[in-house]
């Protein structure tokens, strides 16, 4: 079994901070303040997802079946032994030990298809090991997995839903024709929301058993959801949309950047963003402390495109993943 590393590590050896001030190689917005570092991955690649369970083990899933982890707050990264080559979008650890990642489907440089449908990876000795679960190829490929206790689970792809009463014993697969869902966010064990193309908004109260679509005249294509004391926010291709009546209604902030596919908010009002640089530029970063309606930073990083995840262990310390051969890692100051 992996051992974390000693506290002292952290403190003296994980960053190599690079100042970010708004108009220079930085950001910081009224009371946030992040200094950002750029961590080596092995290789690049397309990174999909990040989960920190706590401040040093670290997973990171690509499109090629690889998952990554670092005992060491993300200074060094190993790829971990699984047993497919199909895409991986999403990981996740109920405590350092037990975690599931997700995803199916065939990879576009390779003429095999061994996992058309959705994959389903499971590690119970901290990602040492995975055990393979297929739910057939009439169940789409898995996109967003999430827990709402160590027993509760819910994960949405193409055309499905996913839910587990049994940490993952067992899921119950609840078909959605038609529909491409990218994200899921449970604000409790009953209420939740996923989003996905085409603009669609669902909200769930009974753990994903059922779903009732959200109108939201916004046709664009949605990647990420959060909330934080009720807030809801959604990251997708137009820009941010936001919800001050949990989820009942959302409509799009003007001004806010456009090409998001990844959110996080620390409190109901200062949040971060991550997505598309305009005009092939790399990846972008910004943050705000108004409840979205202003965003300040503009960080360009040419060595990481399109930012598809964030992780953060605690509201100090967080990571961003995308497509590159760099971890983004965001010390709170």
């Amino acid at each position: 079994m992996r051992q974390p590393p000693p506290a002292a590590l952290l403190v003296l050896s994980a960053f190599t901070l690079v100042s970010c001030t708004v108009g220079g190689s930085g950001q910081q917005v009224g009371e946030i303040s992040f200094l950002v570092s750029l961590e080596p991955l092995p290789e690049l690649a397309e990174h999909t997802a990040v989960d920190f369970p706590d401040l040093y083990q670290g997973y990171i899933t690509r499109t090629d079946g690889v998952i990554l982890y670092s005992g060491n707050s993300g200074l060094t990264w190993e790829p971990l032994p699984t047993p497919t080559t199909a895409p991986l979008y999403d990981v996740a650890f109920i405590d350092p030990t037990l975690g599931f990642a997700v995803g199916g489907g065939c990879p576009t440089e390779e003429p095999a298809c061994p996992h058309p449908g959705a994959v389903i990876l499971e590690s119970s000795d901290s990602g040492e090991s995975w055990e393979l679960r297929e739910l057939g190829e009439d169940v789409g490929p898995l996109h967003s997995l999430v827990f709402t206790s160590t027993s509760q689970g819910v994960a949405v792809g193409e055309g499905v839903v996913l839910t587990t009463s049994n940490t993952g014993t067992r899921w119950d697969v609840h078909q959605r024709p038609g529909e491409v869902l990218e994200d899921v966010w449970m604000e409790s064990t009953t209420r939740g929301f996923t989003v996905g193309k085409a603009g669609l908004v669902l909200v769930t109260d009974d753990g994903g058993q059922t779903w009732t679509n959200v109108a939201t005249e916004h046709t664009g294509d949605l990647f990420a959801v959060a909330f934080a004391d009720g807030v809801g926010y959604i990251a997708g291709e137009l820009g941010l949309l936001r919800s001050f009546d949990d989820g009942q209604t959302w409509n799009l902030v003007e001004g806010a950047p456009s090409g998001l596919r990844a959110t996080y908010f620390l409190d109901l009002d200062s949040g971060i963003v991550g997505g598309s640089g305009q005009a092939g530029a790399g990846a972008t970063l910004l943050l705000t402390n108004d409840y979205g309606d202003n965003w300040l930073g503009g960080l360009d990083l040419d060595t990481v495109q399109s930012i598809r995840d964030f992780s953060f262990p605690n509201d100090d310390l967080g990571f961003a993943v995308g497509n590159g051969d760099q971890l983004i890692k965001l010390l709170r100051q």
